[in-house]
């Protein structure tokens, strides 16, 4: 029987030595349908000396940690999982997480990982390849992008755990009023959205969290890359200041400057764009998807009932749309003294009965688009079914050791522009220089 145990103590505490175990040869899927959970790929003799891994998970997760472990100790009976809980803020997880790496302790077998944090793990040596450790069956159920963030250059270093994806959600009775589908581009949104509020009381077109900080990175890349721009191309060369940038970042402050927008939104956090929206006064709101349960909720919702979702607008089209993702990755601890055994762990949890597991019952997003199609997780969780279109466009922020600088720089910089403090083409050619500098380092 598992048993929890507080990280800092467990930090402190001195690894005790055991055998490590050969990974079992690469399992494949039996059905056409699925795939089971990954195994690493390396064929070897089996042992099956008790073995206990200590994972660094999240709290309150609604018990599908405990779930998980348990069906994954079924299977391998030999391995004992300690769950540890990291802190709810995300901020906190870092710091536990971080300083026990840099100690290069050997306290932490198998963690999970922001989206962001991945990049400057890997960089930093602290987490353990899984490059050929993991079947190409399984690398191949993740949505693009989850995997894509997984990898330094050509060597892979985590796995997919789940996602959160944005989305548009909208008030379906109020644009079935006015003859309105959701709209596909952001043109669109906003010729809707003049004529609705001049038609409605107290209604204004547009929410969402723009206050100068990791919101403001997520959201400003999606008008960046609806009108074909970038931060950082596949080489990592800066790419900021071109024509396409500037497109979306005009539409980003047109919104705020023809009166589309609640008032006050570049100050929003998640709770303050949710309010209005959830009081009924919005049209439409970029949130996560999510955040489509609490505006479903009875409890939190005033327009539970009346609450669509859909993917974002596109620039021209709605093709050329993305969805900014900020999942969560698992990877095992170069410090490990059982490093075989997390692997094991880590892509078992991240496998297909495990995101089945961690979907119908925390409501995470999976990294396998099979997962939405489970009987089991539409059940549980019936809006599922809407965010397969949403989950294949994701798209991740730029990958780079240095992507707080980075966000940084692009926040301060799309921060000012939006509030009127710089006008455009010096603010980009500015961020241009300053990203170059940061990533020539």
């Amino acid at each position: 029987m598992k048993k929890r145990i507080i990280a800092v103590l467990l930090a402190a505490a001195t690894a005790i030595s055991t055998t490590a175990c050969k990974a079992p040869a690469g399992q494949e899927s039996t059905g056409a349908e699925k795939t089971e959970a990954a195994v690493p790929a390396e064929n070897g003799s089996m042992k099956t000396d008790p073995v206990t891994i200590h994972y660094f998970g999240h709290a309150n997760s609604n018990g599908a940690n405990e779930q998980i472990i348990s069906d994954f100790q079924k299977e391998y009976p030999w391995i004992t999982v300690e769950l540890v809980d990291l802190p709810n803020d995300t901020a906190q997880k870092l710091s536990t997480i971080s300083t026990i790496l840099q100690a290069k302790d050997s306290s932490i077998d198998v963690m999970v990982m922001d989206g962001t944090w991945t990049t400057n793990f890997m960089s930093a040596g602290w987490l353990e390849p899984l490059t050929g450790k993991i079947t190409d069956e399984q690398l191949g159920t993740y949505v693009d992008g989850a995997i894509s963030g997984c990898y330094l250059g050509d060597e892979l270093y985590a796995l997919p755990f789940y996602l959160n994806v944005s989305s548009l959600l909208y008030r379906k009775d109020i644009l079935d009023k006015y003859g309105f589908e959701p709209a596909k581009t952001w043109d669109e949104l906003i010729e809707q959205c003049r004529v609705i509020t001049a038609g409605e009381e107290n209604m204004s077109g547009f929410t969402a969290a723009w206050k100068q900080n990791e919101s403001l990175t997520c959201t400003g890349l999606e008008y960046v890359w609806a009108f074909g721009g970038d931060v950082l191309d596949e080489k990592g060369t800066c790419i900021i200041n071109s024509n396409e940038t500037k497109a979306g970042l005009k539409m980003m402050k047109r919104l705020v400057d023809e009166g589309i927008t609640v008032e006050g939104i570049t100050g929003f956090t998640s709770a303050d764009m949710r309010a209005p929206f959830y009081a009924g006064n919005v049209v439409y709101a970029r949130d996560w998807a999510t955040g489509y349960v609490g505006a479903t909720d009875e409890k939190q919702s005033g327009i539970a009932d009346q609450v669509g979702i859909a993917p974002l607008p596109g620039g021209k089209d709605q093709d050329t749309n993305y969805n900014c993702s900020g999942g969560w990755n698992m990877g095992v601890s170069a410090f490990s003294e059982h490093k075989e055994e997390a692997e094991l762990f880590a892509a078992y949890a991240c496998g297909y009965d495990a995101n089945v597991t961690q979907t119908s019952m925390n409501g995470d997003i999976p990294t396998n688009l099979e997962v939405l199609k489970s009987e089991k997780v539409l059940e549980a969780r019936p809006y599922m079914a809407e965010l397969a279109d949403m989950t294949a466009k994701c798209k991740n922020r730029p990958s780079s050791p240095y992507y707080e600088e980075v966000s940084a720089a692009f926040q301060n910089g799309v921060g000012n522009y939006l509030a009127g403090n710089v006008e455009l083409d010096p603010m980009l050619e500015e961020m241009q220089k300053t990203i170059d500098e940061i990533m020539s380092r």
